[in-house]
């Protein structure tokens, strides 16, 4: 028998389901940390991957146990993690859009799991995470619109992106830039800079054109995975959100678009994005510059670092802006067969990039110093950055799910290997990796095998998830709770020390006899 969401209905407003911990947290459990203008100080988790870096550091200490609290959204898919108002009181949440009148925007109170208020934006999932100023207002990119609101959910103001020929035009994600703008990057390439205060647009650059690459419009695969993923499967995409299943994983193979993923931030103000690159079917990390001053910046495109495939995966740079860690190796084909993929992750150190003096002497290209080779594959997302080369990464493959006696978490200096884990019982990791002073936090996931293939992927039949904290010094499990779905988002943590499980499910969707749950879990620090 299938295993069963524990409530019915899909309520536009829904009410956790489990009461809240009663648990006291206390002082020592508070997670404050200094954020730069114009994030709210002190809040710990402000955007995608942590903050405008991209880089899933949150420098604080955490608790090393933890006991669950509620359970919002049940129904809901959440695809990138939840971000808190100034006072830490309220939790912002994106979601899918599973019924016609569905909400897509949440605000949830931490205390109590009740949703506060909700909108609904756009026709289906939303990728952009709440991004929240110090004044508590929230900007989010919906569909082909950019949005922001006020701390009580109305209108502030919404832009549409730049119309475009190749057809409809969006943004994945944003962040905020030193000056207090807004940055982000079209579906097809257009970079833009926004007044946080009005919505006006400061600046513009069609970065195809900027840089001379020939992007071609998007092609059709000729797949449609509502003809090819058996009918357990697509009940289970249909249950959480409206529409063809290969949107969803459109996303994260990086077809079809310039780009299909959030920019990072540098603290001097350069933003950078993956996009398509010089020759078809390449993609290339761009560094966009920005000059002028704060009232009249000025864009223009700096270096690229030429990838081998596509990517959806979003840059990430290091706390200092050193360093740049990209993701290499995304594409359908690799998706679908990983062993022939050539799947690295690359480093750009920017100082030599900025300079010239990497190793290809034209100015317009960067080439990394140093590639680290991916064991087992392409991943499907961005892994931690810190300072003085330090990072970290997980292996999983979507297409190989059943196979769990490869490395799962590898941590490293440069390209040099500091430790590698395999989790017990048969987990793997399936979330982004975010990582505190002595942790790193995600979901693990256990599957069981089923006599169901799609092409040349088999699927699991059951699917078991927990939380997991692993020491990031050492590679070994600390802690494990269960949790209804597999994240694939993000696990974040709270201004008051809690950690906010995020679940967009989509390995317990490919589950055959597994329905998902979603929505969002939140576990008080115990000790």
């Amino acid at each position: 028998p299938r295993v069963q969401a524990p409530q019915s209905g899909l309520p536009t407003s829904p009410q956790p389901t489990a009461p809240p911990s009663t648990s006291s947290v206390t002082d020592p459990f508070t997670c404050h940390v200094p954020q730069s203008f114009p994030y709210p100080s002190g809040v710990p988790y402000v955007g995608i991957h942590a903050g405008p870096g991209n880089n899933d550091l949150v420098p604080c200490s955490i608790a090393t146990s933890f006991s669950q609290g509620w359970h919002a959204l049940h129904g809901f898919g959440v695809a990138q993690p939840n971000t808190f108002s100034p006072d830490g009181a309220t939790t912002y949440i994106t979601t899918s859009r599973p019924t016609v009148d569905a909400c897509t925007v949440h605000a949830v109170d931490v205390t109590t799991g009740q949703v506060k208020w909700c909108r609904p934006f756009g026709d289906g999932t939303i990728w952009s995470a709440v991004e929240v100023d110090v004044d508590g207002n929230l900007f989010f990119a919906s569909g082909t619109s950019i949005v922001s609101l006020d701390p009580q959910g109305q209108d502030r103001w919404v832009i549409p992106a730049p119309s475009h020929a190749f057809g409809d035009n969006g943004a994945v994600g944003l962040h905020f830039t030193p000056d207090g703008h807004i940055a982000t990057v079209t579906n097809h390439g257009t970079a833009m800079l926004i007044r946080r205060s009005d919505g006006l647009v400061l600046a513009t650059l069609d970065l195809p054109s900027a840089l001379g690459f020939n992007v071609l419009p998007p092609a059709e695969d000729g797949i449609n995975l509502l003809d090819v993923l058996p009918g357990p499967v697509i009940e289970d995409f249909a249950q959480l959100q409206q529409g063809d299943p290969s949107t969803l994983l459109d996303v994260f193979s990086g077809t079809g678009n310039f780009s299909d993923n959030t920019v990072a931030v540098a603290p001097n103000g350069d933003i950078y994005v993956v996009g398509a690159g010089p020759k078809p079917a390449t993609s290339a990390v761009i560094q966009i510059r920005v000059d002028g001053t704060p009232e009249a910046p000025v864009l223009s495109a700096g270096w690229y670092g030429q990838l081998t495939e596509k990517s959806a995966s979003s840059p990430a740079l290091s706390p200092d802006g050193s360093t740049l860690k990209v993701a290499d190796g995304n594409s359908l084909p690799n998706f679908l067969y990983p062993e022939n993929a050539d799947a690295n992750m690359r480093l750009f150190d920017i100082a030599a990039c900025n300079a010239n003096t990497d190793a290809d002497p034209a100015p317009e290209v960067c080439l990394a110093p140093r590639s680290i080779p991916l064991a087992t594959g392409p991943i499907m997302g961005t892994t931690p950055l810190l300072d003085n080369g330090i990072h970290y990464v997980y292996e999983t493959q979507f297409s190989e799910l059943l196979e769990d006696e490869s490395m799962d978490l590898r941590a490293f200096d440069g390209d040099v290997l500091l430790w590698e884990t395999r989790l017990p019982d048969g987990l793997q990791w399936s979330s982004v990796i975010t990582v505190t002073q002595d942790y790193l936090v995600g979901t693990a996931t256990r599957f069981t095998g089923s006599s169901t293939a799609v092409m040349t992927v088999e699927l699991p039949a059951v699917a078991n998830s927990e939380l997991v904290l692993v020491d990031r010094h050492t590679g070994a499990v600390t802690f494990r709770a269960p949790v209804t779905d597999d994240s694939t988002s993000t696990v974040t943590v709270g201004p008051d020390g809690s950690l906010y499980v995020t679940m967009f499910t989509l390995l317990h969707m490919l589950a055959i006899d597994t329905h998902p749950v979603g929505g969002v879990i939140k576990f008080s620090p115990q000790g």
